[in-house]
C-alpha cells in the first residue's frame, strides 16, 4: 500500500492535525492562521514499527534529512500543527543539547581518570543525574552543560 502525502500550507496551521489528515469527528476550525514556521516536518500516520524503521532507514540512506518528525498519537492529533511542530522543534534542540552533555560528560569522566579533582567528580555527578532526569528541561541540560564546560576549560589553564 502507498504512502498519501498532505502539503501542509501556513493557513493549516491553526487546524488540528486530526483534520488534516481527513479522520472523522475533526472539522475545520475558524482560528487565526499562526505565523509561518520555517522549518520541514513530517507527520507519520498508520505506520507499523517495522514501516516507521523502514521509512526512517531508507530517508537517511538516501540522505533526505528531515531533523523534524513525529508519529500521530491520541494527544496530538487534537493538537494544532502549528502547535505541534512547535512542540516538536522544542523537544528537538532539547535532544541535541541532551546529546552535546552526554559528549561532555564522557570527556569528563577521562579527565577525571587522569586528574581526580573533587569539584569535576561533583559537576560530573550533577551532569549525570539531569542526563538520567526524565523531567529535564532544556535550561537544566544548558546549566549543567556550561558550568562542566567552564570548569574544563579553567582546568586547562
Amino acid at each position: 500500500e502507498g504512502i498519501e502525502i498532505i502539503i501542509a500550507k501556513d493557513e493549516d496551521l491553526g487546524q488540528k492535525t486530526g483534520y488534516l489528515l481527513g479522520m472523522e469527528g475533526f472539522e475545520k476550525e475558524e482560528s487565526p492562521t499562526p505565523s509561518h514556521i520555517d522549518t520541514e516536518y513530517i507527520l507519520l500516520k498508520g505506520f507499523t514499527n517495522e514501516d516507521l524503521n523502514y521509512f526512517l532507514q531508507r530517508q537517511r540512506e538516501e540522505n533526505l534529512i528531515v531533523p523534524h518528525k513525529s508519529v500521530l498519537t491520541d494527544n496530538s492529533k487534537n493538537w494544532t500543527l502549528g502547535y505541534l511542530i512547535d512542540h516538536i522543534m522544542g523537544e528537538h534542540k532539547v535532544m541535541m543539547i541532551w546529546e552535546k552533555l552526554k559528549q561532555l560528560v564522557k570527556i569528563a569522566t577521562e579527565v577525571q581518570n587522569l586528574k581526580k579533582d573533587d569539584k569535576l567528580q561533583e559537576l560530573l555527578e550533577d551532569a549525570t543525574n539531569v542526563l538520567k532526569d526524565r523531567n529535564m528541561t532544556e535550561e537544566s541540560l544548558r546549566e549543567a552543560y556550561n558550568n562542566l564546560y567552564m570548569y574544563l576549560e579553567k582546568m586547562e589553564d
